[in-house]
Parts: structure tokens; sequence; C-alpha cells
């Protein structure tokens, strides 16, 4: 953290080990949210077609305002 505030370049390590462990973990909520046994399992219900909708476009605004952030003051 210190070396960051200082402005030196401090490597980020593997960001694809980083985006497959999100890709597996949208995976598994999936998983748990929409098979049958899992419902059952943990007495959970599938969801509709307009709380899908719901669940992507409410991070929508911050997901652009992160790109406009990079955009404005890159990191690399």
């Amino acid at each position: 953290m210190s070396a960051k505030l200082r402005g030196l370049k401090v490597p980020l390590g593997d960001a694809s080990a980083i985006g497959y462990g999100i890709l597996v973990a949208i995976a598994f909520q999936i998983l748990f949210s929409q098979v049958g046994v899992m419902n059952f399992l943990f007495q959970t219900a599938p969801l509709t077609l307009g709380q899908w909708l719901l669940c992507l476009v409410v991070p929508l605004p911050m997901i652009c305002v992160a790109m406009l952030a990079n955009r404005i003051n890159p990191q690399n």
C-alpha cells in the first residue's frame, strides 16, 4: 500500500486467476439459485426473468463509473 502511495508501480499478480475465480463464483451462484435439487436442499426458488434483469441492471452504473475512472486515471 505504501509503495502505491509513493507512486511506484505495484504488480497486480495473475489477474486471469482472479477472473476465473469470479466466473466460478458466479456459476455456483446460478447453480444454487436455478437447479431444482439445490432449491429443495437450500429452500430457495429460481429467479424469474425480471429478477435476472434486475440483478444485471443494478450493477451496470458502477461498471460504467469504474470504466470511466480507469480511463481518466489508468493504473498501468
